[in-house]
């Protein structure tokens, strides 16, 4: 059976599980929202949409997440190749900050640094830079958006070209 779990808080490790069909494969993600996680069983839900004539309303939701997700993924990989560090930060913390919907979130250097393939040490600088430049507060961990017009001036393309896809698909 597969089956997908997010159970945490912020900064906690969230596990998933998924068994393979030659042997189980272990990977761990990080959650940097908080609120409830949700599990659910993957292998009914692709058995009721293998039976289904017409995707249910979820199912077309999925489908169109999927379609998003696939976009992110391309783009994430093709900026972590092109662009610089600050203009990936800047890309990052315009998603975390769609995603929390509030200004203000906590936000550690290690899982910035992880997020943008950096170190602890770079991040600290771009932070600085940032925070100079009056698009940010950032202070032991706690991130505050001050300027989001600037940071999304500063941010490379990738972060409209996700954004853009995701609004497309009613995301």
């Amino acid at each position: 059976m597969d089956a997908f779990e997010c159970i945490g808080r912020v900064d906690q490790a969230a596990n998933l599980w998924r068994k393979a069909k030659n042997g189980s494969t272990w990977v761990q993600a990080r959650r940097q929202g908080g609120g409830d996680g949700r599990k659910f069983d993957t292998h009914g839900l692709r058995s009721k949409a293998s039976r289904a004539a017409t995707p249910s309303p979820f199912q077309a939701c999925v489908l169109r997440y999927w379609q998003g997700f696939q976009t992110l993924i391309m783009q994430s990989t093709a900026c972590m190749a092109l662009h610089p560090v600050q203009e990936r930060c800047c890309r990052w913390l315009l998603m975390a900050h769609d995603r929390v919907r509030q200004d203000e979130f906590q936000l550690s250097p290690e899982f910035l640094a992880m997020m943008l393939g950096s170190t602890c040490r770079i991040v600290t600088v771009v932070a600085g830079t940032l925070q100079k430049a009056g698009l940010i507060h950032y202070r032991d961990g706690h991130m505050t958006i001050l300027d989001r017009k600037s940071l999304e001036d500063a941010s490379c393309e990738c972060y409209a070209t996700v954004k853009d896809q995701f609004d497309r698909l009613g995301l």
